[in-house]
């Protein structure tokens, strides 16, 4: 999927992508020997860099608590219940580069600057089962992502219903963590005076890097590649 954007904003927001695929791989199951979790740990170097102060946040947030999970009490697992202001900054973000993109995918154009999108973005506990059943129900589209003979499914998969001229409403989940719900219309004044809950949000194109959080300023130092410790104004020359 893809939608038109500016250099600065394909740049700027590559923080959203890394949050949302580290988010997507922290599993409501006990996934500590699986890929998932495997991977989400190998995303840690990236996450710091491109989107700084979110992986901090998120440990921070975790409470180790026990849980009960089909009638079993399950001992030491971490839960989240504190709002991640940055965590959530970027998520937001993600979500909206994803509601245009489903609309390109399923309407053949970009959503007009004068368009609009409504978004919802749930981690791995944050989408209540009648809820999720009701979304799918008005959904009868089954969308998948394929590259030659490798398929997504279960990693990621789309419900949508549109009309594929000028509205779409969308359910995507990525692996267990993330599921984004989106509603992308060109006609806003048709459908801009919908309804939805508070955790609901909206946005419009053209707006991706005001909602970007300021990044924290940089030390002074730096430790290059081969462990020394320059300001940050020195670049060591290249061997040639």
């Amino acid at each position: 999927m893809e939608f038109a954007t500016c250099k600065a904003c394909n740049n700027g927001t590559r923080g959203a992508d890394t949050v949302a695929a580290f988010m997507a791989r922290i599993s409501p199951h006990d996934v500590r020997n699986d890929w998932r979790w495997a991977e989400a740990l190998e995303l840690r170097r990236a996450l710091k860099i491109d989107a700084p102060g979110v992986y901090e946040e998120f440990v921070n947030s975790l409470e180790k608590t026990s849980i009960v999970r089909n009638g079993v009490i399950i001992r030491g697992a971490f839960v989240s219940n504190t709002p991640m202001g940055l965590g959530n900054r970027y998520l937001d973000i993600f979500a909206s580069k994803f509601a245009m993109a489903i609309y390109r995918h399923a309407c053949g154009k970009a959503l007009p600057l004068n368009g609009e999108f409504v978004y919802g973005v749930f981690l791995n506990a944050g989408l209540r089962q009648e809820d999720y059943e009701l979304l799918l129900s008005i959904m009868p589209i089954n969308d998948r992502l394929a590259q030659g003979e490798f398929v997504s499914d279960p990693q990621f998969s789309i419900r949508m219903n549109t009309d594929r001229r000028g509205i779409v409403i969308s359910l995507a989940h990525f692996n267990d963590g993330l599921h984004i719900f989106s509603l992308s219309y060109a006609d806003k004044d048709l459908y801009g005076r919908l309804q939805f809950p508070e955790q609901y949000k909206r946005g419009q194109p053209g707006h991706l890097l005001e909602m970007l959080p300021p990044r924290p300023p940089q030390p002074p130092f730096k430790i290059d590649p081969s462990g020394l410790l320059l300001p940050r104004s020195i670049r060591r020359p290249r061997r040639r």
